[in-house]
């Protein structure tokens, strides 16, 4: 089933949006960013609010709106080779997709 929904959303999905040059999310691994254009906004996506709290998830789709805001284009790029771990049981699957910034931040500070 997981296979069927990453088919979906990037060979048709993101296909169709990168036709206007606005794919409207990035997934983590699957994605690769000008380092300027992250360092502009850096600062606030670390420290993204949602109705005033602190938000730790949706950082993939809120890094690509800031991207956006810039006046990038986001491109999906159907023939890229990307290698990654992918949890194979629905533990790590939950763990993987909840870490949000603040993980990733540590991780790679």
């Amino acid at each position: 089933m997981l296979e069927v929904s990453f088919a979906f959303s990037f060979d048709f999905i993101r296909a169709s949006q990168s036709q206007v040059n606005s794919v409207l999310c990035t997934p983590g691994a699957l994605s690769a960013y000008r380092r300027e254009a992250v360092m502009k906004v850096l600062r606030s996506w670390m420290n993204q609010r949602f109705m005033g709290q602190k938000s730790n998830i949706g950082e993939d789709r809120a890094m690509t709106n800031l991207i956006l805001k810039q006046g990038y284009a986001v491109k999906f790029q159907s023939d890229a080779v990307v290698f990654t771990q992918v949890p194979v049981r629905y533990k790590g699957c939950v763990k993987c997709f909840s870490d949000g910034p603040a993980a990733i931040s540590a991780k790679h500070s």
